[in-house]
């Protein structure tokens, strides 16, 4: 009942990008979650993690568990890259490749607003099409993407040097990813700030998912680097997931923090799908967001106090003045009236 299963098509090789979606039937309204990993094809860590995840997902009762399914609608594809993780052949990840079936690294691969469409000088691959449509079908509010080959929580920008408007929020949970992780292993993610990097300070890379759903796709995309061995043993992988689970579903439950609500016609009270949300004084470089079908939004932000406009086209705006604290939830909706000429 909690979990259905889809695919975004099938590639040359027969192998097929397989996600599965987790809610308790009722998706309206509700924030909607992205978990992928192993975009690069060696880096195996967050591909058991996630499979680990999703088991608990499905058949767990426990409390925490099931607040978490019933009021988020999540997406998880546990392997994005199955021809380069698979490349030596299907029932082994032994020979596993960075790049996709022609060599490509596709966190190079995306639109990049500094640089402009194809970045690295090729055409999008068609597990980066799926994936790009994937984010237009749906509008994620947040998101992390698993890679390996280091220990750290990489966070926007990584081919931009300003900081993020949300900065403060990025840091702080990211720190509280790998602070949940050195309760378990003091020595995991104990490098760089405590565990976690902004991108471009680490090293500055262009084409990469994380930076296109951020500015694009109004989605909060973290890069979660969680095996320093690009494709752990199996003896490592039992610890990789106790040292992650709880931080794993703290993340997850950061998409229910911050201001939510529904926008809706003033007279008609019909939903306004594609008003804009935007935190004056604040908000830049795509971090503004927009009301969904059922006419709700969802806006994760450090607790402060700010000024929030809703907009949208034939309205007058409107603006708020909202106080909120850290992993609170405040509840916003908003009725718009209509006017001539605008």
């Amino acid at each position: 009942d909690r979990c259905s299963y889809f695919e975004l098509g099938t590639l040359a090789s027969g192998r097929k990008l397989m996600f599965c979606r987790i809610n308790n039937g009722q998706t309206e309204g509700k924030p909607k979650f992205l978990y992928t990993s192993t975009i690069h094809g060696d880096e195996t860590g967050g591909y058991i993690l996630l499979l680990r995840l999703l088991d608990e997902l499905c058949t767990s009762n426990d409390e925490r568990i099931l607040n978490i399914v019933n009021n988020i609608d999540i997406f998880i594809c546990p392997c994005t890259n199955p021809d380069g993780t698979y490349h030596g052949g299907n029932n082994t990840v032994s020979g596993a490749t960075r790049g996709n079936a022609n060599g490509i690294d596709m966190n190079r691969n995306y639109p990049d607003f500094s640089v402009g469409p194809h970045p690295d000088g090729y055409a999008y691959q068609q597990e980066t099409e799926w994936m790009m449509q994937l984010a237009d079908d749906y509008t994620f509010t947040m998101a992390a993407n698993y890679h390996g080959g280091s220990e750290v929580m990489n966070y926007i920008w990584d081919n931009y040097r300003p900081l993020s408007a949300d900065d403060d929020w990025w840091q702080m949970v990211c720190h509280e990813y790998a602070d949940l992780c050195h309760e378990v292993n003091p020595n995991y993610m104990n490098s760089f700030n405590n565990g976690i990097t902004n991108g471009a300070v680490w090293y500055m890379i262009a084409g990469g998912r994380q930076d296109y759903m951020n500015y694009y796709k109004e989605c909060r995309e973290v890069s979660i680097e969680c095996s320093n061995t690009y494709t752990p043993s199996g003896s490592q992988l039992p610890q990789l997931w106790n040292t992650n689970h709880n931080s794993m579903l703290t993340y997850l439950e950061e998409v229910l923090y911050g201001i939510h609500g529904v926008v809706t016609d003033s007279v008609t009270g019909q939903p306004l799908v594609g008003a804009t949300i935007t935190i004056d004084g604040h908000d830049h470089h795509g971090s503004s967001v927009t009301s969904h079908e059922a006419g709700d939004y969802h806006r994760p932000i450090k607790g402060g106090t700010y000024t929030v406009t809703y907009s949208a086209n034939g309205y007058f705006p409107k603006s708020y003045t909202l106080t909120i604290g850290d992993h609170e939830t405040l509840i916003q909706d908003v009725q718009l009236r209509a006017g001539e000429g605008l």
